[in-house]
């Protein structure tokens, strides 16, 4: 019941293992990323039944889905997802379908 952002640039792939995931510099994030090109927090990712939703934090270099910058956007398996100079595609295996059909706060 794993999803995963695989690295298609620099930085290391992430396994997103919990519903609501916080990605930044900071200690407190459940994945931290060591870039300058990457906030504190610099945005929060929720998995959903059939997609994924990143939510930009107000970062200073932003998110985008696809080559389009977005503050809040939903992603689905193939989609590539760009976090500061990191570059994701998301990858999940079917049981992660059944998971949560409701979109939670960030």
């Amino acid at each position: 019941m794993t999803a995963q952002l695989v690295a298609i640039s620099e930085g290391p792939s992430i396994v997103l293992n919990k519903p609501i995931l916080l990605l930044g510099r900071h200690e407190e994030c459940d994945v931290q990323i060591d870039s300058k090109k990457i906030s504190r927090k610099h945005c929060c990712i929720i998995l959903l039944k059939n997609k994924a939703i990143i939510r930009d934090l107000g970062s200073t270099n932003g998110v985008s889905i696809n080559g389009k910058k977005v503050l809040e956007g939903s992603f689905v398996p193939g989609d590539e997802l760009c976090i500061g100079n990191s570059k994701y595609i998301l990858h999940w295996d079917s049981v992660i379908l059944s998971g949560a059909n409701s979109k939670p706060n960030c």
